[in-house]
């Protein structure tokens, strides 16, 4: 068992990667339902005290609720674009050392040559 001191200090993640990695839960948890489900429809799944639509039902209704806590995430992060605006950008370009905003504005600049400025 490892304890919190033998643990290496991690960056702080960042809101993006939170909701990356939240939204890679919820499809994971949505995976293992919907596997859960075909189990108990083939008659694979262990013994229950309810009956096999029952659980179904209520496994698919977890489903609904996960697919909506993704709808959520998704719309946070759409959110956190609707909010960006010019000044935000020029202060995070600011606070750039100059290597690294040259890069990004060559980057900007082959969005009209090339139509898309990512790499």
């Amino acid at each position: 068992m490892t304890t919190s001191k033998s643990r290496k200090p991690q960056s702080k993640p960042t809101v993006e990667s939170l909701l990356d990695d939240s939204i890679a839960t919820l499809a994971l948890g949505i995976t293992e339902i919907r596997s859960e489900i075909e189990k108990i429809a083939a008659g694979k799944a262990g013994k229950s005290r309810h009956d096999n639509a029952s659980r179904i039902a209520y496994l698919t209704g977890k489903v609904g609720s996960i697919a909506d806590s993704i709808r959520k995430v998704e719309a946070a992060r759409a959110k956190r674009l609707d909010n960006l605006t010019p000044a935000l950008v020029l202060a995070y370009l600011r606070q750039l050392d100059a290597s690294d905003r040259a890069r990004i504005i060559r980057e900007a600049q082959g969005i009209d040559t090339k139509g898309s400025g990512l790499a």
